[in-house]
């Protein structure tokens, strides 16, 4: 593979780590652009007409998202394969990297945001690893503010994370740890439902408040294994435990 690869990420964010996963698992060298909080959307419109992380060149290719970008992974290298060669659990793969894109990717992020609400000079440790500007106090005093902003824009409040998805956090564990029981994730080769979901269920870890009742579960288990060195920590007293 000889085209160039420019990964375009920002710090911490759970779906550019499946896809720098993804990267690793194939093998494939890559050019990492970390890119600021606040300003991700600024750069990745211009370059790619869409808002989100992460965005991928490889050669003169633009592709944004995980899920695109991971299949074009397995395009690029087939072999280790990120989706499975049985019909019958590709299927069940595809299913559950859905469900772990478009509901556990969301949740996990409003939750840790409105943890880090509480705490905005946890916000500086996102960033560990990763070649952006520290963060100056003045500046994380004013972070909160602006995910409320955002979050009014995307169309979540604070109190459905509080008084929904916080809450149903168990029991979206229990559906991750049924997947791994039922052999849909979890597996010795990582696929992409995997990467998807671990890297949700390990962001989800770097909250004190709730690390306990997630890490001895299976899916913690699995979060750690596929990624063990992840940023970030949210310090204990951010927001009520459901466990």
């Amino acid at each position: 593979m000889n085209e160039p690869i420019t990964l375009y990420v920002v710090p911490a964010s759970h779906p550019c780590m499946a896809v720098m996963a993804g990267l690793d698992m194939k093998g494939l060298e890559f050019e990492r652009h970390d890119l600021m909080f606040g300003l991700s959307n600024v750069h990745q419109f211009v370059r790619f007409r869409a808002r989100t992380v992460p965005g991928i060149t490889i050669g003169e290719r633009k592709i944004v998202g995980s899920r695109p970008i991971l299949r074009a992974l397995d395009e690029l290298v087939p072999e280790p394969s990120l989706r499975p060669a049985d019909p019958a659990l590709s299927a069940e793969v595809d299913k559950a990297e859905e469900w772990g894109d478009l509901v556990l990717q969301e949740h996990a992020r409003w939750i840790v945001l409105t943890a880090a609400r509480q705490a905005p000079e946890a916000l500086e440790s996102l960033t560990a690893g990763y070649k952006v500007p520290s963060i100056p106090s003045w500046v994380t005093k004013r972070m909160g503010a602006g995910a409320d902003l955002e979050m009014r824009l995307l169309g979540y409040t604070g109190a459905q994370v509080k008084n929904e998805w916080i809450p149903a956090l168990p029991a979206t564990l229990d559906h991750v740890d049924d997947l791994i029981a039922r052999g849909v994730i979890g597996g010795h080769q990582p696929n992409v439902a995997d990467l998807q979901i671990g890297s949700s269920v390990r962001l989800l870890l770097n909250v004190e408040d709730i690390r306990p009742g997630i890490e001895e579960r299976p899916a913690g288990k699995l979060a750690r294994r596929l990624f063990p060195d992840y940023p970030g920590h949210i310090p204990a007293g951010c927001i009520t435990s459901p466990f």
